[in-house]
């Protein structure tokens, strides 16, 4: 085992060292949108050449600014849908008070405004820029970081590093793939459905299998409704500069009799 070994590492140090761990100065940034929240604070949703997403805030009176820490997309796309499931129980008892990601962002519910979240985003060194937003805002908060997360994955190094502008387009349905019909063993019951699901549009304009995520429905006949149809279900894919890309999304499906 130790002979086999012996010539693996050299060849380790020898890729570490043609291919070194990009430093922070090396690292370029593409601001991808940005979120003002009239009088309290601006948001700055960046793209990473290194794969990574961050978000700078900065208080409206410029009075503070924090920058936070490097986030992988995956993180983030799954940070997100934790939160828009709990945006979906918010008319509901239950649910977490706060969600956390990688201690540099930070939903938590309102004490004092019900329905609301107060949003934090901190640096690295834990200096933090907090406010309080409603669903709506929260939900724009959620969108653009996924786009960023989405431009971090997808953009080249050469697009990284010129001076154009982003060209982004979101995921749109075609026709009426997603009008679903109502579930046969609820009929004699004629209740109307809400089911809110997140799930992967890949770039050919299709669901991802195994992506599709149930985060609130009324009935599971209504969740296993939108699983089953979820294979029919036609976009047009997100683009980055014109290329289609995933992209995560959070849908939701109304049933009516």
């Amino acid at each position: 085992m130790t002979a086999r070994l012996s010539g693996i590492v050299p060849a380790l140090l020898l890729a570490c060292a043609l291919f070194p761990e990009p430093t922070e100065a090396q690292v370029l940034r593409r601001v991808v949108d940005s979120l003002e929240l009239d009088g309290r604070a601006v948001y700055e949703f960046r793209a990473r050449s290194d794969r990574m997403v961050e978000v700078a805030a900065r208080a409206a009176d410029g009075s503070a600014e924090v920058i936070s820490a490097a986030i992988w997309p995956d993180s983030a796309e799954t940070w997100t849908s934790a939160l828009s499931s709990e945006l979906a129980a918010n008319s509901r008892r239950g649910g977490s008070d706060e969600h956390v990601l990688q201690e540099t962002l930070l939903a938590a519910r309102s004490d004092t405004a019900p329905g609301a979240f107060v949003l934090f985003v901190s640096d690295t060194a834990f200096a933090q820029i907090g406010v309080t937003v409603t669903t709506d805002e929260i939900q724009r908060f959620v969108r653009l970081l996924n786009s960023a997360a989405s431009v971090a994955r997808h953009l080249t190094a050469r697009e990284f590093a010129a001076l154009v502008p982003l060209r982004l387009t979101e995921v749109e349905p075609v026709g009426s793939t997603q009008q679903l019909p109502y579930p046969k063993a609820l009929r004699g019951m004629r209740v109307p459905g809400e089911v809110r699901a997140r799930f992967v549009v890949n770039s050919l304009g299709r669901v991802q299998p195994g992506t599709l995520k149930i985060l609130y429905s009324t009935h599971p006949e209504f969740g296993q409704a939108v699983r089953s149809g979820s294979r029919s279900f036609r976009f047009l894919p997100a683009t980055v500069n014109g290329r289609p890309v995933s992209r995560a999304v959070m849908q939701t499906f109304i049933f009516k009799m």
